[in-house]
């Protein structure tokens, strides 16, 4: 067994020979994103956000664009006539002075659908530019509201996308210059109107 003078003996020569206690190593520095990653997701806006009351972009671009079911703006005319057959009424194409566009109604009234056409000369047949959905039609916006929903249905659907100026008997989603416009009677939708009631 060795002494404990041996062990005092080897201790003391070790610290002579400059020997010190191990020490560990220095924490890795953290890696960041190599040049040219992309960078990490914006984290969207809370969908409460509310837009000022000014700002028809706002809501325009919260709203997105607005379907009825397979109804669309911007459709060739030919594929609603294709979906729901001849118009019973089509008014001759007028030109429209604020666009320059030729423009023309077209109605189904038994299916409770109208469209506003638009083109850029008399002899085309246009694209829709806007829709009108009254009774019968069964058509639903792309939210899932269709006549005879009530005007909470409606707030619940497009909640922050509606502009704090519309009328009492009536909701706008987006903006007159575009989005959707439901007319109430009673507390419950009577017409959906898709597109611009301005220009």
């Amino acid at each position: 067994m060795m002494s404990m003078h041996r062990v005092a003996f080897f201790s003391v020569v070790l610290l002579g020979c400059g020997a010190s206690p191990r020490r560990a190593p220095p924490p890795e520095a953290e890696v960041g994103p190599s040049e040219g990653a992309d960078p990490p997701p914006i984290a969207p806006l809370p969908e409460s956000a509310i837009c000022s009351e000014e700002d028809d972009d706002c809501r325009l671009d919260r709203l997105g664009p607005v379907r009825l079911d397979w109804l669309v703006e911007g459709l060739p005319v030919a594929q609603v006539i294709e979906k729901l057959g001849p118009p019973a009424t089509r008014e001759l194409p007028v030109e429209e002075g604020a666009t320059g566009e030729w423009v023309s109604v077209a109605a189904w009234p038994d299916q409770g659908i109208t469209v506003l056409l638009t083109a850029g000369a008399a002899t085309e047949d246009g694209t829709v530019r806007g829709i009108w959905v009254r009774p019968p039609s069964t058509l639903q916006t792309d939210r899932g509201i269709g006549l005879g929903a009530s005007a909470g249905q409606v707030h619940t659907a497009y909640g922050n996308t509606l502009d704090p100026r519309g009328r009492a008997d009536q909701l706008v989603a987006g903006s007159i210059y575009g989005g959707v416009t439901f007319t109430l009677a009673s507390g419950r939708v009577v017409e959906i109107f898709v597109g611009p009631g301005a220009e």
